[in-house]
């Protein structure tokens, strides 16, 4: 039996058995899919058949997390649907199947805007940008909308996704650099948008001071949202649930409650809703 023992005064455990051993063990379990879907997350089934978009993370080598890539599973075969530079995740398809939204960072690492791909021939457009970074999106019952959430390049992530910002411009400042903090700032916050699929034009629908943490359509007219009045990843803690409306975003309370929530959801028309409630430990993992 090999040696697996180890020198803590090493400054390389590269050439140790043990190493050897625990590169062995993950080359023998994540190999075999290098350059194909190895995990699979946000599914989405297309309406009306069998298939399912799903985020794909493909691994080339060992060292890193791997890339994330659009893909579709039917019929017993998955397709990576997206490539070139960047990352791709969050695919949703339109209520007619005919379109599938996702989300692609290919203009700044961390910087996630909306993309549109025709399933018919494969041809994709690039509807206007917004001012932040994307995170979400549901297209509209009528399909001729979709929701976006967006989170300023300095709003906190939170605790389900890991600690600082979201994507900031380069600094030329070091990581060491402290940085002092007096209080929020304009891109701190979330907020929803919308864009219109057919001439690709998006705007905030969400009114400034509203900070937005999750969204789902509520009938053709209204939002139901998970907001509270700080951006802060702390105020999600006492988040309420209302319903927005898109003309003017206008708030309605509809929930309030000592635990977490998320996850809101409506009927087509808005009659019904939904939301989960828990004591929960970080946004995102609501138990």
């Amino acid at each position: 039996m090999a040696d697996m023992s180890i020198d803590f005064g090493q400054a390389d455990l590269r050439g140790t058995a043990l190493y050897q051993a625990v590169e062995d063990h993950f080359r023998r379990l994540h190999e075999p899919a290098f350059g194909r879907p190895s995990a699979a997350a946000d599914p989405d089934g297309q309406p009306g058949t069998d298939a399912i978009a799903f985020t794909g993370t493909v691994l080339t080598e060992l060292s890193g997390v791997g890339t994330t890539r659009v893909c579709r599973a039917a019929g017993g075969e998955v397709t990576i649907l997206t490539d070139g530079p960047g990352e791709q995740r969050h695919p949703r398809f339109s209520p007619d199947g005919t379109l599938l939204a996702y989300l692609s960072d290919a203009g700044h690492p961390g910087d996630f805007q909306l993309r549109l791909r025709v399933l018919a021939d494969g041809s994709e457009r690039e509807p206007e940008p917004v001012d932040g970074t994307v995170e979400w999106l549901h297209f509209a019952p009528d399909g001729q909308h979709i929701l976006l959430g967006v989170a300023g390049h300095g709003a906190d992530r939170s605790g389900g996704e890991g600690s600082g910002t979201t994507a900031r411009a380069a600094s030329d400042r070091p990581d060491w650099m402290p940085e002092a903090n007096a209080g929020p700032t304009a891109d701190a916050w979330r907020s929803a948008w919308v864009t219109e699929v057919a001439s690709g034009s998006s705007r905030q629908v969400s009114a400034p001071g509203t900070n937005v943490w999750e969204a789902a359509w509520n009938g053709p007219a209204g939002l139901l949202a998970a907001t509270s009045p700080a951006p802060g990843e702390e105020a999600w803690y006492t988040a309420r649930l209302e319903r927005l409306d898109l003309a003017g975003g206008s708030g309605e309370p509809l929930f309030s409650t000592e635990q977490q929530m998320g996850w809101p959801a409506a009927t087509p028309s808005g009659g019904r809703w939904a939301i989960v409630t828990a004591t929960s430990s970080d946004r995102w993992i609501v138990a």
